[in-house]
């Protein structure tokens, strides 16, 4: 049972003792503002002494505690967000430096990749020719040894040394 209805029980039993009739959940509104605040007053302030119960005094000094520790907590979680703050600025301006080495980096790769491309298209075309003139020397070599000139290709150049001797 919520606290607020304990009360209005509380003071509706004080009324059956004194020989008033009550509603349940409900109270007379100048009783309410007798035994809460001193007087017939609907709004009077806490200025004056106030009554309590041990148990009310327990719940009074229990949330008062309560909000002197989360002004506390306030101040903390302040300076806890003003710290995050700054560093989350540092990590920006480190993010902004990266993006830039980033683009850098990107802008040397492309440059790269295509003096790559244009180096692996020449070795290409070189293989191709290579591979042309390893043909024709295979049949210029096939042609030497099937009419025997490779004998007197060897002789002539033999021939030739000795001349320039």
């Amino acid at each position: 049972m919520p606290y607020a209805y304990k009360i209005i029980k509380m003071l509706n039993d004080e009324l059956k003792a004194q020989g008033f009739m009550t509603i349940s959940g409900r109270v007379n509104r100048e009783y309410f503002n007798q035994r809460f605040f001193g007087s017939n007053r609907k709004h009077k302030a806490l200025s004056d002494k106030v009554t309590l119960s041990a148990d009310d005094y327990e719940k009074v000094a229990d949330l008062a505690r309560k909000q002197i520790a989360a002004e506390k907590d306030t101040s903390g979680l302040v300076e806890a967000v003003d710290k995050l703050t700054s560093q989350n600025d540092v990590l920006s301006q480190q993010a902004a430096k990266l993006r830039e080495q980033n683009n850098r980096l990107d802008a040397e790769r492309s440059t790269l990749q295509k003096t790559v491309d244009g180096l692996r298209n020449t070795l290409r075309s070189v293989q191709e020719e290579l591979s042309f003139w390893n043909i024709r020397f295979s049949r210029v070599m096939e042609f030497l040894e099937l009419h025997s000139l490779g004998k007197k290709w060897e002789e002539w150049e033999k021939a030739k040394k000795n001349k320039t001797r």
